[in-house]
């Protein structure tokens, strides 16, 4: 059993959090609302253009806060937004009249219209596609659990210290989840720092094969420890050969990707390899994102394979399709490489040359169909003899014959099937023979039929 939270689903817990924050805030002020209409001597109208305010802002803010997000990305967003309305929270406790009320609760308005945007974008990044609506509904959860509680939580303080001291406590509590979203959260799955131990292990027990390309020596001394099965070494690595020792200097398997580099340049890696006693492959790869199909040189393919005979050799492959990685297999690739996405819908510099779940099939039924297609020698395979049995032809009379007749091509020609008689590549050498009994038309033609 996984022991530990993923990492997405304590972003979950996250803006779960955030969106409690948000409904505290947004229902402090009809909980102490009686008392600001005291206090201020507003009338049921001003009060209302005073709620109201806040959700004009809200409406009119909240695609351009979704749209912000989706350009800078939704942590930049949140961590502003989050600490705007938190000032804007604290700043209702220090309002003096009507005036000052409606103007901050209208920008108050203006930062709260963020957050349901910008925390489904988290969740279109953080989760696959089959849990963004169950991840997505737990922002109604903490809004409906913020506004229950509120009470309970607001009506004491205002009782004991005031109604402003909870407006001061409430845009506390948003800028200490601001700090925490500063220091801990990331906009996507690839920043954080990784993946821990028992992740790997339970990454295994699903029957995969865990496998990740370390940039660094310390990366490659963690994925050391875990005692990984092998390592990927990327292109920009290909030529970082003291890197590539260390790695090699483990013992274990490497697939090296090759994407900007030499034969020459590969080499000396190779050597490496070589000297270490490891198996290694070879992905001949194009590092453009996504890259166009004539940049794609599956002959550069080729070529490592010739110049490395011990060398296992596939492709990396970055276009958008699976056609070049179908014609690698074809020339003998035994490694594809493909980056992948839940969905192409997310934003990211190379999700233009990601494959899908319905791509990700394909690719895995077509290339195994392709990796049985491949090889072979030119001649008849032995399944075929039955369709040879009536597809070749053989040497027949098409007139009857009679005994010490010639045989020319005016009595003699080729039909179907070519089981049982003599083949109709002998047929020149029968021209010219002389018939031993009489043959009647339409009777293939047998050895002892005419004189040798």
């Amino acid at each position: 059993m996984f022991p530990k939270i993923l990492y997405r689903h304590r972003v979950l817990v996250f803006l779960f959090f955030l969106t409690f924050i948000t409904y505290l805030d947004r229902i402090c002020i009809s909980l102490v609302g009686v008392k600001i209409k005291s206090e201020f001597h507003l009338t049921n109208s001003q009060f209302g253009w005073v709620l109201a305010s806040f959700s004009l802002a809200y409406a009119l803010f909240e695609i351009p806060s979704g749209v912000l997000g989706d350009r800078i990305g939704q942590k930049a967003v949140l961590i502003r937004i989050v600490l705007w309305w938190s000032v804007c929270t604290i700043l209702t406790g220090l309002t003096t009249g009507f005036v000052s009320l409606l103007i901050v609760r209208f920008l108050f308005g203006v930062g709260e219209s963020g957050a349901y945007p910008n925390s489904g974008g988290v969740v279109a990044r953080w989760f696959p596609a089959s849990e963004t609506s169950r991840g997505i509904s737990w922002f109604a959860i903490g809004s409906n659990i913020g506004a229950a509680v509120a009470p309970f939580i607001i009506l004491p303080v205002a009782a004991a210290y005031g109604w402003r001291t909870t407006f001061l406590i409430n845009g506390l509590i948003g800028m200490v989840w601001v700090a925490i979203c500063a220091f801990w959260f990331k906009n996507h799955p690839s920043e954080m720092k990784g993946i821990s131990e028992e992740e790997k292990k339970y990454i295994e027990s699903k029957g995969i094969i865990f496998i990740s390309t370390p940039f660094s020596r310390a990366a490659a001394n963690r994925l050391h420890k875990w005692d990984v099965a092998a390592y990927k070494i990327g292109s920009g690595e290909c030529n970082n050969y003291p890197l590539i020792e260390h790695i090699a200097s483990f013992g274990k398997p490497v697939i090296l990707s090759t994407g900007m580099n030499t034969i020459e340049s590969v080499s000396k890696a190779v050597n490496i390899f070589r000297n270490y006693h490891i198996p290694f492959a070879l992905l001949h790869t194009t590092n453009l994102y996504p890259t166009p199909h004539h940049l794609v040189r599956l002959h550069a393919m080729v070529e490592l394979q010739n110049a490395f005979p011990d060398a296992v050799i596939g492709l990396s492959d970055h276009t958008v399709t699976n056609h070049a990685c179908f014609g690698a297999v074809a020339l003998g690739a035994s490694i594809l490489e493909r980056h992948f996405t839940d969905h192409k819908q997310r934003s990211g510099p190379d999700i233009a040359c990601s494959m899908d779940t319905e791509d990700c099939r394909e690719l895995i039924e077509g290339s195994r169909i392709i990796a049985l297609q491949r090889g072979g020698s030119k001649a008849p395979a032995a399944e075929e003899q039955v369709t040879i049995d009536f597809a070749f032809a053989s040497i027949c009379t098409i007139q009857p014959v009679k005994k010490g007749e010639i045989l020319t091509k005016e009595n003699i020609w080729v039909k179907r099937p070519g089981k049982g008689g003599i083949p109709a590549e002998q047929y020149d050498q029968l021209l010219g023979k002389i018939a031993s009994r009489d043959i009647e038309a339409d009777m293939q033609l047998q050895w002892d039929h005419f004189e040798m």
